[in-house]
């Protein structure tokens, strides 16, 4: 059995190591590490400053643009004072600058991913390869789009537009998960167009090929031995290069 002076040795004991983490520095269980590091905090004006400018950049209202800044760029910036908000940006390529900021004498070079907030549109369910979008198939939803606002004239995916590898529910309908439609297809009839100096010739032909706006394919024309190449512009029509005689 325990004695009653083990019992006071072991409790003094105790009480004699408690007393010598807390004197080292030991926070009591539950209480806040004052020593841990604190997050990094960006200035909100040189926030908004680099905000600012992708904006000007891009000509998107501020409130669309998503900024994502590396780790080590958060940690430098976070050292940069409100009077440090005038920036100037670098690159931009697929939405990537480099924001140089701080003194004159002594400026941070921060790397920065840009994005803009814009509707988009997404699968509402699994696709395997060759399937071809429904109606029911397209969705939207606004999410960031890292790198520059889409161009007014890139083409927005459609019914019709075929799948190109496996897509998973709530991906976004982007090339090169899909593609438009063929507007050639193999063996059937296409109208060849030539054109030099004024001079414009329409021949009948077969394609030899599938192909969608834009895509190279050959054509054998009636009447004609060998195979032309031409450029599909429109649904059944090849346009030939100016140099190829018809």
């Amino acid at each position: 059995m325990t004695s009653s002076a083990d019992r006071v040795i072991a409790a003094t004991a105790l009480a004699l190591a408690l007393f010598a983490g807390v004197a080292a520095g030991d926070a009591p269980p539950g209480a806040p590490d004052a020593g841990a590091p604190k997050p990094d905090v960006l200035p909100s004006v040189f926030e908004q400053s680099v905000r600012r400018e992708v904006a000007s950049r891009w000509s998107v209202p501020e409130d669309q643009v998503a900024l994502e800044w590396t780790r080590a760029a958060t940690a430098a910036a976070a050292r940069l004072g409100e009077s440090d908000a005038r920036v100037r940006l670098l690159g931009g390529d697929g939405g990537w600058f480099t924001v140089v900021a701080g003194p004159a004498g002594d400026p941070l070079a921060l790397r920065l991913h840009a994005g803009v907030s814009t509707t988009v549109q997404v699968a509402t369910r699994a696709m395997a390869v060759g399937e071809r979008l429904g109606a029911a198939d397209i969705g939207e939803e606004t999410r960031v789009r890292f790198g520059p606002p889409a161009a007014p004239g890139e083409r927005q995916p459609g019914v019709g537009w075929e799948v190109r590898r496996p897509v998973r529910s709530g991906e976004p309908l982007a090339w090169p998960a899909i593609a438009p439609p063929a507007v050639i297809e193999n063996g059937k009839p296409v109208s060849v167009l030539w054109e030099r100096g004024g001079v414009r010739v329409r021949l009948d032909g077969v394609a030899l090929g599938d192909a969608r706006l834009g895509d190279v394919v050959g054509v054998r024309v009636q009447h004609r031995q060998g195979r032309l190449s031409g450029i599909a512009v429109a649904p059944g029509v090849v346009r030939l290069d100016g140099k190829e005689q018809p």
